[in-house]
């Protein structure tokens, strides 16, 4: 593991909200973390130049409101979100008074902060602690990003313990390229003094790169992963059932990098166990999968399941 100390560092021009929130995520993460603060203020130097100076080492995430300008002119929270993207440190972007300002779809390398102070803080802490797995996982295992590994897709599957998973991420790895051609061409560097697989600045770059595929595309969105109010979905039932059903599913729930606080399943885990739970089950016609799953479960509870209200579907 890394000697230096792992850092938030929040930016806001309101002093109150600074403190607020460095308060509330010193307490949900106990003191472990250093929590610096930022609160820009009119300079003789260039916004940038205070910045950089004012950063002491490298956090390892960084929290920008999207307007800066109440205080300082000529800063604005998608500078630093560009500075942070440049030197790959994680950057998450929220507008208190004026969320509609935000562009309508954040970038993949983009995180985006709720406005509500629960929320954000829940977030805040997921988002850090994700990327610090992934990170520390890559100092203790270096094996993971040898020269060998076949592929983006192949060292995260490693990653999170599930080699078989492989081809599921695979899917979501050309997103890369088409978000940031140049993080590819740092990947696989024409030059040999450039960094390399088994090099620390490898194992940032792939932090980086695979911690964002894996918050804001594979997390955000059902596939391999599933979020509680989706499997309640793919079961055909309501999300206030899940009390009953989760239970059957808590040995395949995802515990990986960014669950802090989060209901998530493997699919194909889930699958395995619905068709375990299917032994000896009689033979019936349904009109979806979701049907089967509902029935299956009912069938193992001895008991019915109250299906979500939906006209389109009828709850199935």
């Amino acid at each position: 593991m890394s000697t230096g100390e792992r850092s938030i560092l929040l930016i806001d021009d309101k002093a109150e909200v600074l403190d607020t929130l460095k308060n509330a995520l010193e307490l949900r993460l106990g003191g472990t973390v250093r929590v610096q603060t930022w609160r820009p203020k009119p300079e003789r130097e260039p916004p940038l130049t205070t910045f950089e100076r004012r950063i002491e080492d490298t956090p390892e995430l960084v929290v920008v409101d999207y307007d800066l300008t109440t205080s300082m002119t000529g800063l604005f929270g998608p500078s630093i979100v560009g500075w942070c993207q440049r030197r790959l440190i994680p950057v998450g972007e929220f507008s208190r008074a004026n969320a509609g300002e935000l562009p309508n779809a954040p970038t993949l390398f983009e995180l985006r902060v709720p406005s509500q102070h629960d929320e954000a803080v829940r977030f805040i802490v997921s988002a850090f602690m994700g990327f610090r797995d992934i990170r520390t996982k890559f100092e203790v295992e270096p094996q993971l990003i040898e020269q060998d590994r076949p592929g983006l897709a192949a060292v995260l599957a490693a990653l999170l313990g599930s080699p078989a998973q492989e081809c599921d991420f695979a899917g979501y790895m050309p997103r890369l390229g088409t978000s940031n051609s140049t993080l590819l061409e740092r990947l696989h560097p024409p030059s040999k003094a450039a960094p390399r697989r088994g090099d620390p600045d490898m194992s940032r770059l792939l932090t980086y790169m695979l911690g964002h595929v894996l918050v804001n595309s594979i997390l955000k969105y059902p596939g391999p992963i599933l979020s509680g109010d989706v499997l309640c979905a793919y079961l055909a039932i309501r999300s206030d059932e899940n009390k009953r059903v989760f239970k059957f599913f808590e040995k395949v729930s995802y515990k990986g990098p960014f669950s802090e606080g989060a209901c998530l399943f493997w699919r194909r885990g889930v699958d395995d166990i619905i068709e375990k739970l299917s032994d000896g089950f009689d033979d019936e016609s349904f009109d979806s999968f979701g049907d089967l799953h509902r029935r299956v479960l009912e069938h193992t509870l001895g008991s019915e399941l109250k299906t979500h209200d939906c006209e389109r579907c009828e709850g199935r």
